[in-house]
C-alpha cells in the first residue's frame, strides 16, 4: 500500500508541477480566467489517469517489481480510475459552473472575442476550428464513462458483465484522447507537459488496441489433467509443457470458456512434471460453476506467472491465512519440503472446517519443511494478532505474510508488530 500511495503522490505532484510550469497566469482574475485555468489543470490529470489505467490493464511485467506485484497494479489502476472520474466530474462542472452563474444573473456573460484566425491556416488555428466538435465527443464520452466507471465500482455486479461492459472505456478513451488534442492548452506541445501527455496518449492508445483486440498477457494452452471436488473447493491439476515457471505465492490467470480469473498457484513449480495445481473456492458466479463447466481433457488458457508475494526477503517469516487464503502458503511449504527453511518460520492457518486428512497432510509437510504450523478451527477459536505475539515471541523481528478475507488481514496487520508486512490484495475490481 505504500508503494501505491508513493506513486499516486508523485503522479500528482509531478503533474502539478510541470502544469504550473507550463501556465501563463492571467493578469486579470474573474470566473472565466479561472475557469480556463482549471479545465486545463483538471482535463490533464483526468486523461493522465485514464492513459494510466489503461497501462496497467494490459499488466506490464516491468512494473511489477517497482509497484509490488501485479495485485498491486490493479489496486493501483482501482484508485487511478477513481481519480480519473472524480477529475471528469470536476472538469465537467467547471465547465459549466459560468453557465449557471449567468442563468442566475450573477455575471455578465459577455467574453472577450477570440483571436482572428490567419490568413494561412496553421495548425493551432485548424485545431480551433474543432473546437465545438471536440467539445461535444468530450461531453458525450464524460456520460458514457462515469457510467462505466461508476458500474466498475458496483460489485454485485457479476464480473462477466462487468468484463463486457468495461472494455468499452477503450473506444470512451479513444474518443477523449482527440478531445484533448484538440482542447489542451497548444502552448502545452513545447514544452515538458506537452512530451508527457504525448507520450501518455500513444501508450494509452496502444494500450487500449491491446486490450480491445485481447491481446493482453502471454497466454499459453494447459490441459486439465485432474478434478477432485471437496465440498466448496475445487482442486485443479493443469498439465503445463510451456509454462516457464514460478515462485511459491505466485499467480495465474486461468481462462476458459471465455472468461479470465486469477488463481493463486497452490503448487511449487517442479520442470520434470510440469504440472500445475490450483484450489479454487466457490466464491462467485464464475467459481460456482466451473465444477461443471471443465472436464479431463479439456484445453484451456494460463498466462501468468504473476505477483511478488513470493516470501523471497531472506527473514525469520510469519504466514498468516484463512479460508482460501492457504494457497500461497501451501505452494511454499511444497518446495521447503524438498529444502527445509533455514530461518524460523511459523505459519497460522485459521479455518472453519479443515478436513482431518487436510489438516494431516499439511502437518506432515510442515515438519519435513521444518515450519512451525498452527492450526486454528475458528468454529471454537478466533486467530488474533495477540495470540500470534503470544505464540511467536520475536514476532517484532520477524516479516509477516498476510492472506485471506480483507477484514481478517487489516486486524492482524493493524495489531501485530513486525520488521516488514506483504500483503496479497487479491481484489481485482
Amino acid at each position: 500500500m505504500k508503494n501505491i500511495k508513493f506513486t499516486l503522490a508523485i503522479f500528482f505532484g509531478g503533474i502539478f508541477a510541470l502544469w504550473l510550469l507550463a501556465t501563463s497566469f492571467p493578469d486579470q482574475w474573474g470566473v472565466f480566467p479561472v475557469r480556463n485555468l482549471l479545465l486545463q489543470l483538471t482535463g490533464t490529470i483526468s486523461i493522465l489517469a485514464m492513459s494510466a489505467c489503461l497501462i496497467l490493464a494490459v499488466r506490464p511485467k516491468i512494473l511489477e517489481t517497482p509497484l509490488g506485484g501485479l495485485d498491486k497494479m490493479y489496486r493501483l489502476h482501482k484508485w487511478l480510475g477513481i481519480i480519473a472520474l472524480s477529475g471528469s466530474i470536476l472538469h465537467w462542472t467547471c465547465k459549466q459552473f459560468p453557465k449557471w452563474l449567468i442563468e442566475l444573473g450573477l455575471i455578465d456573460g459577455k467574453r472577450p472575442p477570440r483571436p482572428p484566425m490567419q490568413e494561412i491556416l496553421t495548425l493551432k488555428d485548424w485545431l480551433a476550428t474543432q473546437r465545438h466538435f471536440a467539445e461535444e465527443v468530450g461531453e458525450i464520452a464524460f456520460y458514457v464513462a462515469l457510467v462505466l466507471l461508476v458500474t466498475a465500482l458496483i460489485k454485485r455486479i457479476p464480473y462477466r458483465w462487468f468484463a463486457k461492459l468495461h472494455i468499452l472505456i477503450v473506444p470512451v478513451y479513444l474518443a477523449l484522447v482527440w478531445h484533448t488534442i484538440v482542447l489542451a492548452n497548444f502552448a502545452y506541445w513545447s514544452q515538458p507537459l506537452g512530451w508527457l501527455l504525448i507520450a501518455a496518449l500513444l501508450a494509452g492508445i496502444a494500450c487500449s488496441l491491446i486490450a480491445l483486440f485481447k491481446r493482453i498477457g502471454n497466454p499459453q494452452n494447459a490441459t486439465v489433467s485432474s478434478l477432485n471436488q471437496n465440498g466448496n473447493l475445487l482442486s485443479l491439476t493443469l498439465n503445463a509443457p510451456k509454462w516457464q515457471g514460478h515462485r511459491a505465492g505466485q499467480f495465474l490467470f486461468l481462462r476458459a470458456h471465455g472468461e479470465s480469473h486469477p488463481f493463486t498457484i497452490a503448487s511449487d513449480w517442479q520442470p520434470d512434471n510440469q504440472q500445475l495445481t490450483l484450489v479454487i473456492k466457490d466464491l462467485g458466479d464464475y467459481t460456482r460453476r466451473l465444477p461443471q463447466r471443465l472436464n479431463i481433457g479439456d484445453t484451456v488458457q494460463i498466462d501468468g506467472a504473476y505477483g511478488r508475494f513470493d516470501f523471497s526477503d531472506g527473514q525469520a517469516q510469519i504466514w498468516v491465512s484463512n479460508g482460501i487464503g492457504f494457497t500461497p502458503f501451501l505452494a511454499r511449504l511444497n518446495e521447503l519440503a524438498k529444502q527445509p527453511a533455514t530461518q524460523p518460520t511459523d505459519w497460522f492457518h485459521a479455518d472453519r472446517n479443515l478436513p482431518a486428512e487436510t489438516l494431516a497432510h499439511w502437518q506432515n509437510l510442515a515438519q519435513q519443511a521444518n515450519v512451525n504450523f498452527h492450526y486454528i478451527p475458528s468454529e471454537t477459536q478466533r486467530l488474533s494478532a495477540e495470540h500470534i505475539g503470544q505464540t511467536v515471541r520475536d514476532s517484532a523481528n520477524r516479516s509477516l505474510w498476510l492472506c485471506g478475507s480483507r477484514n481478517f488481514t487489516r486486524s492482524i496487520s493493524g495489531s501485530l508488530k513486525t520488521r516488514s508486512q506483504h500483503l496479497e490484495f487479491f481484489e481485482f475490481r
